[in-house]
């Protein structure tokens, strides 16, 4: 099967989160130098454009974070000196009918093609709850089971969930927006890892083994012991009131990264999902396969991987297994906050000479804009010499139009009178010579 798109595409991925996403960025970041070689320009500057796909997808922003710019990020690819472009980020899979329309005629409906990267529900459940705990949320593992699965209209918390994982309906909207014949549906084989982005070298012209994936500890699964310490961290820490921006700045992208590289020790317990959590993933995954199967889009892998069961070690009620969170990683924890915190301290420290550098370089543009002002005043005095001048010349213009005027009336009333003596010489002339000359009848 030829998958080359055509010279001028825009591959749009989508996620969703928690189907090697963090690879695929990771290995278009970390070559970008490569891509442009080869004439493919990846989109953004960090190795996802996260808050403008949180801008386009939904018009959120994340907490302390400024406002994603969407049409910047437009720029940089109507602007990019490639042969095809590359976006990803997981956050496009928040939109919903509408925005999602709105995404790829902002890109080019006619340029714009969509991959949707897919692994087991069942696998997603346990690794997205963690996520959401790295992110501020407080909810323990049953719970936030129960609120999925039986409650979901009725909670707001995690309230993109089944936009982002509802797998079918995922890839319905986003076919209906960009038409079924560019949307691409990648299964994910975990036996095959560098498969993923070996379908993505070929769609692009790349060539095959380019792509290369850094392992990424900050990407890494957590133990039940690591996020029920986070978790219970953050009921503390919204219990003292603090904001959700000192959360991400702090925490979500300070202390919790210098925590994940933290090597759990190979006997710590590990996250898993009672039974009839498993049987619900099982059951809508195949409702799932079969609304994808006859969607109509192009499928790349076996649907039906999607539907196999976990492993038995992966199952088990979490209430059955009380957590016993250890000395070493409570120590490990407060440690890594207080580095962020000093980090952050660090870098606020040098603010008086970053203020004093602004300052400086404020004072030089006010004396570049006094320097202005006056070329400007000067310029403005020329110009009122040079329409005193132009008011002269036209003055004296009009005089000598009226002068003008004026002689030719004269030479008009001269001329009258020229011929009315005339006339009136040859009328006296004509009866002097009728006198003088007999027989000659005068004709005055």
């Amino acid at each position: 099967m030829d998958l080359l798109l055509p010279v001028g595409t825009r591959l749009l991925h989508i996620g969703p989160p928690k189907t090697a996403t963090t690879t695929l960025q990771s290995a278009f970041h970390n070559n970008r130098e490569a891509l442009n070689s080869h004439r493919v320009h990846y989109a953004g500057k960090a190795r996802q454009p996260m808050t403008a796909a949180l801008a386009a997808a939904d018009g959120s922003t994340v907490p302390g974070r400024s406002a994603g710019n969407w049409p910047r990020l437009l720029q940089e690819i109507e602007d990019a000196d490639a042969d095809r472009v590359m976006i990803s980020s997981e956050f496009f899979s928040h939109a919903d009918d509408e925005h999602a329309r709105a995404v790829v005629e902002a890109l080019g409906a006619d340029r714009t093609h969509v991959v949707i990267t897919l692994r087991p529900l069942v696998k997603i459940i346990p690794s997205q709850w963690q996520q959401y705990v790295r992110d501020r949320m407080r909810s323990a593992y049953p719970e936030w089971l129960d609120l999925m699965f039986n409650h979901a209209d009725e909670t707001t918390i995690t309230p993109t969930f089944w936009r982002r994982h509802r797998h079918d309906l995922l890839v319905r909207r986003w076919a209906e927006a960009v038409g079924k014949q560019n949307l691409t549906v990648i299964v994910l084989d975990e036996s095959q890892p560098e498969r993923l982005l070996n379908i993505v070298e070929e769609m692009l012209g790349l060539p095959l083994g380019l792509l290369v994936s850094k392992p990424d500890a900050n990407n890494r699964s957590m133990t039940l012991p690591e996020v029920e310490l986070m978790r219970e961290f953050n009921e503390q820490f919204f219990a003292n009131e603090w904001t959700s921006e000192d959360y991400t700045r702090f925490i979500r992208f300070g202390s919790t990264r210098r925590f994940m590289e933290r090597v759990p020790a190979a006997d710590e317990p590990k996250i898993t999902t009672p039974q009839w959590a498993v049987d619900r993933c099982i059951e809508l995954s195949r409702q799932m396969v079969t609304s994808i199967a006859t969607s109509g889009v192009r499928i790349l892998g076996d649907l039906e991987w999607l539907t196999v069961a976990p492993r038995a070690s992966a199952v088990g009620d979490p209430e059955e297994n009380p957590v016993v969170l250890t000395t070493e990683l409570a120590a490990r924890h407060s440690i890594d906050v207080i580095g962020a915190a000093k980090v952050l301290s660090t870098q606020e420290g040098n603010f008086p000479a970053q203020l004093a550098a602004v300052k400086q370089q404020l004072a030089a543009v006010k004396q570049q804009l006094a320097a202005v002002k006056q070329q400007l005043t000067e310029t403005k005095r020329k110009l009122a010499d040079a329409r005193k001048q132009l008011r002269a010349v036209q003055e004296r213009l009009q005089e000598t139009k009226q002068q003008l005027g004026d002689s030719e009336q004269l030479r008009s009333e001269q001329s009258i009178h020229h011929h009315t003596a005339c006339d009136l010489m040859g009328v006296v002339f004509g009866r002097v010579r009728a006198r003088l000359v007999p027989g000659r009848r005068s004709r005055g």
